[in-house]
């Protein structure tokens, strides 16, 4: 119970505090440039601050996004960064695949392809919470390591 309530703190703290959502998006924006990273996989509350930088075009040179565990299947995950009713979207040029656990409550036990388009589910076995959300379970996956690699020598 103790994971799902930081989550919430910080999830809220990022989408209800401008303040505090801006710090995060510089932060990772100035990571971003100065490694000159082109893949991102980002996981759970991660999903929401990149998903929010690509919208913002705050993300030049990202080609291919790769989320786990993304709470953007909730509007609750989306509010105050997405227009509600709208398809989640991320700039022409951008592949993005999201893995998700379907015991993993935090993605709402889905994927995120039914309130987007153009984004690739891949379901994966991440066994019962609280392990199913752990990105570790999510980063030890053959799917992940292929995209990566896919990544590598593209």
């Amino acid at each position: 119970m103790g994971r799902l309530l930081w989550l919430v703190r910080e999830a809220h703290t990022y989408l209800r505090h401008e303040e505090t959502a801006d710090a995060v998006r510089a932060e990772v924006a100035w990571a971003l440039a100065e490694t000159g990273a082109r893949m991102v996989i980002a996981h759970s509350l991660g999903s929401v601050v990149v998903y929010d930088l690509l919208s913002r075009g705050e993300a030049p040179g990202v080609a291919q996004l790769v989320t786990c565990g993304s709470p953007l299947s909730w509007l609750a995950g989306r509010k105050g960064i997405h227009s509600e009713g709208e398809p989640l979207t991320v700039p022409a040029g951008v592949e993005w695949t999201n893995l998700y656990a379907s015991k993993d409550f935090v993605t709402g036990c889905a994927g995120l392809s039914r309130v987007a388009f153009g984004i690739t589910d891949i379901e994966v076995d991440n066994g019962s919470f609280p392990s199913s959300h752990d990105v570790h379970r999510y980063l030890d996956k053959p799917d992940l390591a292929s995209l990566i690699l896919k990544s590598c020598t593209a």
